[in-house]
């Protein structure tokens, strides 16, 4: 997986990290666990790298609410 050096991912990407697949990703948007950003170049919607490495490393992670 090819990570730039932005300090955002896509979807797809923090999909990746976060092991739960994009409509994971799009529901934490969607809720508010994950904030986005804006899109540069081909556009689409992003998330910062900070937020999806306190995912990773939260002890709750996969805990379902």
């Amino acid at each position: 997986m090819d990570f730039s050096r932005s300090n955002s991912l896509t979807i797809r990407q923090a999909a990746w990290l976060l092991g739960c697949g994009e409509a994971g990703v799009w529901r934490a948007v969607r809720t508010g666990v994950l904030p986005t950003v804006a899109g540069r170049g081909r556009g689409g919607v992003r998330v910062p790298v900070c937020a999806v490495a306190r995912l990773v490393e939260s002890p709750e992670r996969g805990a379902r609410r």
